[in-house]
């Protein structure tokens, strides 16, 4: 009878086991497979649910079955990572909140998860960027500084692994191009177990967490401008942007000899994706011209060559316009050739009296943009003075005059390089913004 009951209770405990697993590994792979569709709020739920039947994160590989003969690899040797995956939901669902407490709540959610692992002594890349951008985006940039911190002094070899399946593709490219090294070829097709990190990669630098808010317009018109370099340019602000100031690669969109419809299309489409009081970074390379007729500024769209064809064109104040709508603060940076018109007349003229604008043009009224070979490469002498004074400042909040002396001496430093210093850059034309706004 003792031998019955002690069998009974074996096959119990067996049977509640198997149960548990079923449970954690179900509600897990449920977990994943909603975040690959982007719906974080069904992946957090699945997440905290395969968390009731096995608490704990894990760095190492996981086995199903309860025999010698039935255990296998649970996928592949992936690792089990729930509270981590589940605070990372919280932080992506502050990315779609759509209202400010619950972007503020679903960060609080997300920053104290994230303490917990960290406290808990599982201290990951991933962990330690998610939770510094959470602090950024709450602006606790103290905090935020504070964690990433970590990152200077964590040893690779101790540093806890977490299931990076979980995370979108996005996030992905932000981790590979700041802290890992990736084989040949990989960058656009990125794989999580392809992925390692590389001790040292972080070097002097440091991550710079992304911000939800902050999106980019770069056109690059060479076909109607002479400006060969103009892709190059938008290519290179675009990677800057994306590793030395916090932009997301999903917020960013780049032109190449855009018609000025393409122009108005892609700043539309680009404003419905942001939130209210967001900003935006916009570079154009390309033909700008003034009609003092009506006193307007024109950006010219890669078709027009008559530049007294001012209907064809699209006025800066309609561009402007669209992102005034949600209460955007714009930055633009217009890498324009301002010749003088024999009335004096030149583009730049007309200075908006609304919204929240900083205009900053890459030369001097009277003066012409310039050239210059880099890596390889021809680049913009004011567009290679932007993206290397990104790289310099390397963070998330911009300072616009700090920033605008910088690009200045850049441009000085790489028109002289050519022969000359005939390359003036403006200080930024201030619209309702102080100096000390940021980008």
């Amino acid at each position: 009878m003792m031998k019955i009951k002690f069998l009974i209770c074996i096959l119990s405990v067996l049977l509640v086991s198997q149960l548990n697993a079923q449970g954690w590994r179900d509600a897990y792979e449920k977990g994943l497979a909603a975040a690959k569709k982007g719906d974080w709020a069904n992946a957090r739920a699945h997440f905290l649910e395969a968390k009731k039947n096995r608490p704990q994160d894990s760095d190492k590989s996981s086995y199903i079955g309860s025999g010698v003969t039935s255990k296998t690899l649970w996928r592949d040797g992936a690792l089990y990572s729930p509270n981590f995956a589940a605070a990372y939901c919280a932080f992506k669902l502050a990315a779609q909140a759509e209202d400010l407490a619950t972007r503020n709540r679903n960060l609080d959610e997300a920053i104290a998860e994230f303490k917990a692992l960290l406290d808990a002594g599982q201290v990951s890349v991933e962990t330690i960027v998610f939770l510094s951008a959470a602090y950024t985006a709450k602006n606790d940039l103290r905090a935020a500084s504070d964690i990433q911190e970590k990152l200077t002094t964590l040893d690779p070899k101790k540093a806890f692994k977490v299931d990076r399946e979980v995370l979108d593709a996005n996030d992905l490219r932000i981790l590979a191009s700041s802290v890992d090294v990736m084989p040949p070829g990989s960058r656009e097709n990125v794989k999580p177990d392809e992925i390692a990190f590389r001790p040292g990669a972080i070097g002097k630098y440091g991550i710079v967490p992304p911000l939800d808010y902050k999106f980019a317009l770069l056109i690059g018109n060479a076909k109607n401008s002479g400006q060969v370099y103009a892709h190059n340019d938008v290519d290179l602000l675009k990677t800057n942007l994306m590793k030395h100031a916090g932009y997301m690669e999903t917020n960013i969109v780049t032109l190449k000899d855009a018609t000025t419809q393409v122009i108005m299309d892609a700043a539309k489409s680009l404003a419905e994706k942001m939130p209210e009081n967001g900003t935006i970074f916009i570079f154009f390379s390309g033909v700008g011209v003034y009609n003092p007729q009506n006193q307007t500024d024109y950006l010219a769209g890669a078709e027009v060559t008559d530049l007294t064809a001012f209907d064809q064109m699209l006025p800066k104040a309609a561009l402007f316009e669209v992102f005034m709508k949600k209460g955007a603060t714009i930055f633009i940076f217009y890498q324009v050739d301002r010749p003088k018109t024999s009335e004096g007349y030149y583009f730049g003229l007309e200075v908006p009296m609304l919204g929240k604008i900083a205009q900053c043009f890459g030369c001097a009224p009277g003066e012409v943009v310039n050239a210059i070979s880099f890596e390889n490469k021809i680049q913009g002498v004011y567009g290679l003075a932007i993206s290397k004074a990104l790289e310099d400042m390397h963070t998330n909040r911009i300072p616009i005059v700090d920033f605008a002396w910088k690009v200045f001496e850049k441009t000085r430093e790489g028109s002289a390089e050519r022969g000359g210093g005939g390359q003036t850059p403006t200080l930024p034309v201030l619209t309702n913004l102080g100096g000390s706004a940021k980008f």
